[in-house]
């Protein structure tokens, strides 16, 4: 299910690469990755907003097929980062990279505001790694960027792929959930959400979203340590919540 050195990445790296995640998010992933597997959804992995890549790392190393990740971060233009949501470095996100990541190689990265990429930086990263099946949105924390992010993930994740959406219910951060619910009250996006856990907000495509609300739930049940999960309704979509 997951590569040796993703397991030596939570046992020996995931401890020593600054950040905040929960590492029970990883079990959830477990579950996620061989989902998409199966109904051969296939593609790299993305990320806006990286800071040292305890997050990116992991998922990168889960993914585990060949395909590339990109990182996207203003890194250490830090004067961008106008509401101080995390405090990314370049060269500890490159050691990290270096040190912890499955063919490391694959892993690349794009110095930049994400409000500052337009149609032409999208259709760029589409031409060169193709449409990612895992997407992670954790940069600015407004309800702008946000928005914007979402938007960016929309354009570039792959039908039965997942935008995964930090800091959703954080009350330190409420533009995350003002952005996602603005974007659910004035539009019909792709992408519906199917599982909350972890602090961490997870959407799919309609076409798949059954699937993966039986699969993580049949999952959650047998093979996590986990208290029952649940089913709850979000903007009118049926969506399981996994709590440690």
């Amino acid at each position: 299910m997951s590569s040796s050195r993703f397991s030596e990445y939570m046992t020996e790296g995931f401890s020593k690469v600054q950040g905040w995640v929960n590492p029970n998010v990883f079990s959830v992933m477990q579950g996620l990755v061989p989902l998409q597997n199966s109904m051969s959804i296939l593609g790299g992995v993305c990320e806006i907003g990286v800071h040292h890549g305890k997050f990116f790392i992991g998922i990168h190393n889960l993914n585990n097929l060949g395909h590339k990740s990109l990182a996207i971060d203003i890194f250490d233009e830090q004067h961008l980062n106008i509401d101080s949501s995390g405090k990314g470095n370049l060269k500890a996100f490159q050691e990290n990279v270096a040190n912890y990541c499955l063919n490391s190689d694959l892993c690349s990265y794009k110095i930049a505001d994400s409000l500052s990429l337009n149609l032409y930086d999208i259709h760029k990263i589409r031409e060169e790694y193709g449409l990612f099946r895992i997407f992670s949105i954790d940069g600015g924390h407004t309800a702008e960027h946000t928005i914007n992010d979402w938007k960016i993930a929309e354009e570039i994740t792959a039908n039965g792929g997942i935008i995964i959406v930090d800091d959703y219910y954080n009350p330190n951060w409420p533009g995350v959930h003002e952005g996602i619910a603005n974007i659910f009250i004035s539009s019909r996006p792709k992408f519906a959400p199917f599982l909350y856990s972890c602090n961490k907000m997870f959407f799919t495509t309609a076409s798949y979203h059954k699937r993966f609300i039986d699969g993580i739930y049949e999952y959650a049940k047998t093979e996590l340590r986990c208290k029952t999960p649940v089913v709850k309704y979000l903007y009118g979509h049926k969506m399981v919540c996994i709590k440690f």
